[in-house]
């Protein structure tokens, strides 16, 4: 077996995993915002809403 042969398997799964890690923190990080603008609009905190959902739509996602 040659060392590129041992070293894809490892590779995979290495690679697998970041990906699986990468979805659940963006997974978490749209939770939370969802959370901040539900909890604006429960309390009447238009610019709250308004902050919320332009850093979902604008580039002020990237911060």
């Amino acid at each position: 077996m040659s060392p590129c042969e041992k070293t894809v398997p490892s590779f995979r799964t290495a690679w697998c995993n970041a990906e699986r890690i990468a979805r659940r923190c963006a997974s978490d990080k749209w939770l939370h915002l969802c959370e901040r603008i539900q909890h604006s609009a429960d309390c009447w905190k238009v610019r709250g809403m308004y902050c919320g959902i332009k850093m979902a739509v604008c580039s002020g996602w990237s911060r």
